[in-house]
């Protein structure tokens, strides 16, 4: 993890969840639904996510095109 991620680590502060997607769409929209939960939920309890995806994306290449797209989303959402 990042150095600067120990304080949120230590404080139990991180949220690991896992979706079963397969495909860009499916996790575009699991993506979606954890940045809408991870702005609800108060910093307190959450600062920071993963949304570990073992099926989706398995290729670097097709990961970081889905990069440009996830900052598009975090930007669309506000």
């Amino acid at each position: 993890l990042c150095p600067f991620a120990r304080r949120v680590f230590d404080g139990n502060l991180i949220r690991y969840a896992v979706t079963g997607a397969a495909d860009a769409e499916t996790l575009r929209e699991a993506l979606t639904e954890e940045l809408k939960r991870l702005a609800v939920t108060p910093a307190a309890e959450v600062e920071t996510a993963f949304l570990i995806h073992p099926r989706a994306l398995v290729d670097f290449l097709d990961y970081n095109d889905f990069v440009a797209e996830a900052e598009q989303l975090v930007a669309d959402l506000g």
